[in-house]
């Protein structure tokens, strides 16, 4: 299915390329069926369906693909070894190519969403219940790293902001997205 080209990039071969434009229709990030792999799906049908992560996946030659990788190669023929595809805005369902973007593993960690038991509403900031202080701290290339022990939120805040500016995080979706909206 996939072979290594000659700057070693990782292709998916014009079989499995040709393929998806002929099952598939892109329109506004979705799927559609062009031609219809049994009988009780009609041509122009909404293909695929949504697994339990909240991803939308689709089932072509027999296996389960996602998406956002078959909109992605539909668009730009590969995937390159080692990459992923990132949700810009975060939303899994929202497969728009102008909504996905091509990281390896470290970046996409930095577009993550706060955990649904943050308590102070920014990532990376916390109460550190031990020390009687707030926390602030960053994950770069897969090691976690202390920023320091504030008395104040806003301290922990503010070291957080100022790490992920330092640390080119994609500001979007980081704890300083209502002032700077870019990527």
């Amino acid at each position: 299915m996939a072979s290594n080209n000659k700057s070693g990039q990782s292709c998916i071969d014009i079989y499995l390329y040709q393929g998806f434009h002929d099952a598939f229709e892109y329109k506004d990030g979705s799927l559609f069926w062009k031609s219809p792999p049994c009988n009780s799906i009609r041509s122009g049908d909404i293909a695929g369906s949504v697994d339990k992560k909240g991803y939308l996946r689709v089932r072509f030659r027999g296996k389960w693909l996602m998406q956002h990788t078959v909109v992605w190669i539909m668009h730009h023929g590969f995937i390159a070894e080692g990459m992923q595809i990132d949700h810009i805005n975060h939303d899994r369902a929202d497969n728009r190519i102008e909504n996905l973007r091509i990281v390896d593993r470290f970046e996409n960690g930095r577009n993550r969403t706060k955990n649904k038991n943050n308590q102070s509403g920014v990532t990376g900031v916390y109460f550190k219940t031990s020390h009687n202080k707030w926390a602030a701290g960053i994950r770069i290339g897969g090691k976690n790293k202390h920023l320091g022990y504030f008395s104040k939120i806003d301290g922990a805040i503010q070291a957080r902001k100022t790490a992920e500016k330092q640390y080119n995080f994609c500001l979007l979706y980081t704890s300083d997205a209502a002032d700077d909206m870019q990527c």
